[in-house]
């Protein structure tokens, strides 16, 4: 009897392929492909795809496919194809969990980029000026984190080691969540975040936040969040850092907000469209640093991913629950 095939459609280090038929090739066959073209043919008796980014025509050949997992976090692009998001015979999984260090640092570069006013550094040191502070002006101006108040909109492992690294910088920390019921038994919760608040709460608590970090994942319910109503709602000043997913962001609303001044800065690292259009005035603002959606990205990332993909392998051979499971209605 042929063994259920395993086909990566990313090219993954051949390490890696090696580690799991030397420790599952006993159930498994592992393939991986280079080329849509491979993939198209070898889709055709996958029975579980391993991908970092969904491609329909693909899914739709693999009529064999009973498992999906994606090598992200977020599963928007999985869901919108409906062989995928309506078809209960495949189960989909994620990586959620292997993103928290990366992203975290990069939030916090960010934000260290805006209160140490690191960008003018760089951008005086490229003309050779040399921009002395000057007390009681604004020519140039420094801060500190220290006993500053972030929002945390999402707090699954992302937003937690977020929440982690700013007690750190001594800041105080406030976390949103859709599920509070989880507060109490979350130790870690709450070590690292001082107070918890639903999202139907949120409104009433933004006018709290020095700084603002979203982080949540695009579902039905946070698809264009952060609109007029709530940027309104922000104190005067704060800075928005949006490392979560693109269209929980009302951009042409953000773009206003700008122009009005209530927001010092804002970082954002995913956008509605990507690549970011050349035409979007997101480019144009001083106090607007842009990066290219690379807050989750690190050179061990497969290596990240490989413990889970493992694991999971070892749970479909035995006919146990996956973990990092999709609820395709849910969207996470």
């Amino acid at each position: 009897m042929a063994k259920p095939l395993v086909l990566f459609t990313v090219n993954v280090p051949y390490r890696y392929l090696e580690d799991l038929r030397a420790k599952l090739g006993d159930d498994f066959e592992f393939t991986r492909s280079s080329t849509k073209e491979e993939a198209l043919t070898l889709a055709k008796r996958a029975e579980v795809l391993v991908m970092i980014a969904p491609n329909k025509d693909i899914v739709s050949v693999a009529k064999n496919c009973k498992w999906i997992h994606a090598l992200t976090a977020g599963v928007e692009d999985y869901l919108a194809l409906s062989q995928i998001r309506d078809n209960p015979s495949i189960t989909l999984t994620n990586s959620s969990g292997i993103h928290a260090i990366q992203i975290s640092e990069h939030v916090f570069a960010l934000l260290l980029a805006f209160t140490r006013n690191i960008k003018t550094v760089i951008l005086d040191q490229e003309r050779r000026r040399w921009t002395p502070i000057r007390l009681g002006t604004k020519s140039f101006e420094v801060g500190e984190l220290g006993g500053r108040t972030m929002g945390i909109f999402g707090l699954g492992s992302i937003g937690l080691e977020i929440a982690r690294k700013a007690k750190v910088f001594g800041m105080k920390t406030i976390g949103i969540r859709k599920d509070v019921s989880k507060e109490i038994k979350n130790l870690p919760l709450r070590e690292y975040v001082d107070q918890i608040f639903s999202e139907e709460e949120s409104n009433e608590v933004l006018s709290r936040f020095d700084v603002i970090v979203n982080a949540l994942p695009l579902t039905n319910e946070t698809r264009g969040y952060f609109g007029s109503a709530r940027f309104a709602k922000m104190k005067s000043g704060c800075i928005f850092i949006n490392i979560g997913r693109g269209l929980t962001v009302v951009e042409a609303d953000l773009i206003e907000t700008l122009k009005l001044g209530r927001l010092s800065a804002v970082a954002l690292d995913v956008f509605e469209v990507e690549p970011l259009p050349e035409t979007s005035e997101l480019w144009t603002f001083s106090n607007v640093i842009v990066s290219p959606h690379i807050g989750g990205w690190t050179p061990n990332y497969y290596e990240k991913a490989h413990p889970i993909v493992e694991e999971n392998l070892r749970r479909y051979a035995r006919g146990e629950i996956l973990r990092n499971l999709v609820d395709k209605v849910a969207g996470y």
